[in-house]
């Protein structure tokens, strides 16, 4: 397969002008640089629990993250927006911040995953707290969920799938892959986000632990310029008397029929057959 290199659509957490080189795979520009979380230059690990470890798997291509049945949150202290607090995570924090509008995919495996609920939630996040999540807690269950400001959920009971959360403009949008439907699912939508984001691809604590042992994979990072491709099942914008204030999260509930699914291999492998 070809190798070529361009410039990715990155600035530098610190503010300079500057520009990350991303390599891209083949022709295909509507998928993104694929992320190597094994590169200090482009990701900030950080662990924080009894009980809680990480490791790179796929020659970087993804990180395992994993919660001893006896697991504790610990004290963590503040950083970037986030304030100080206890805490149970895994946290891959980018050392560039992303600029203007973006598309990101990342594939998750919950490879080790007790009946919910069991407290943790994984998927893409960015600061200030947006995230496009698949969680299993107190408040949801099972579910896939959209975080900004406001908390939307859809049920499933997908053990492996692929979300994405794009801008376009300064207007967030969190999907997951249905694989049943062959389509995006948009789950909700924020407006209000204009500014550079950092991005953090982690797995944590929320809630309560169900103390039993965890164990997740997230991979395939895909940080592009384009569009989602395929059928997009967006969220439907609210009515005029009810449009969210910036920095609100608004979403279809029903909108849309959800079908769980279970498969072996990955929903882009899938994917790539539609």
């Amino acid at each position: 397969m070809m190798m070529k290199t361009i410039r990715g659509h990155f600035k530098t957490n610190g503010g300079m002008a500057a520009t990350l080189l991303a390599v891209w795979m083949g022709n295909n520009t509507a998928r993104g640089a694929v992320a190597d979380f094994g590169d200090p230059s482009m990701w900030t690990p950080s662990v924080y629990g009894t009980g809680v470890s990480s490791q790179i798997v796929d020659n970087g291509a993804g990180f395992q993250a994993d919660f001893a049945a006896n697991a504790q949150p610990v004290n963590v202290p503040p950083f970037l927006n986030f304030p100080a607090g206890n805490g149970m995570f895994v946290n891959y924090i980018s050392t560039f911040a992303l600029h203007g509008d973006f598309t990101l995919e990342v594939n998750y495996a919950l490879d080790l995953w007790p009946s919910a609920p069991n407290g943790i939630l994984l998927g893409i996040t960015l600061s200030p707290f947006v995230g496009t999540l698949r969680e299993s807690t107190i408040y949801t269950g099972d579910a896939y969920a959209f975080a900004a400001g406001g908390y939307v959920s859809m049920p499933t009971t997908d053990l492996s799938g692929t979300l994405a959360m794009t801008r376009v403009g300064g207007t967030l949008s969190g999907y997951y892959w249905s694989a049943a439907q062959g389509a995006w699912v948009g789950i909700g939508s924020a407006a209000g986000f204009s500014q550079d984001l950092s991005l953090l691809v982690n797995a944590g604590l929320s809630g309560t632990y169900g103390g039993h042992a965890v164990e997740v994979t997230l991979s395939n990072l895909e940080i592009g310029t384009q569009p989602l491709t395929g059928t997009i099942i967006p969220v439907p914008a609210p009515p005029p008397s009810s449009a969210p204030e910036a920095g609100t999260a608004w979403c279809g509930l029903g909108a849309v029929g959800l079908v769980g699914w279970r498969q072996g291999r990955s929903s882009r492998a899938a994917r790539d057959q539609r």
